[in-house]
């Protein structure tokens, strides 16, 4: 399986937070971005190791970052 690559948003994100001062207005909404992907990433990542470790008969793929929209319509 193909290892993950830095997340060059989450890079981007840190070094905001990092030139920013601290009483920035903007630094708690980076502050929560950072933390949202980070939760995402940990989340791709604990879902590539469940599936490392099992073998399955036919070809697949993981997707990193993907982000799929539905729209359901209910009558």
């Amino acid at each position: 399986m193909k290892e993950r690559s830095d997340s060059l948003t989450l890079m981007g994100l840190i070094a905001a937070q990092s030139r920013l001062p601290a009483k920035h207005p903007m630094i708690s909404v980076i502050a929560s971005k950072q933390s949202i992907l980070e939760a995402g990433i940990g989340g791709e990542q604990q879902v590539a190791d469940v599936l490392g470790r099992y073998r399955f008969p036919f070809r697949n793929n993981i997707f990193h970052d993907l982000s799929l929209s539905f729209k359901l319509t209910t009558y």
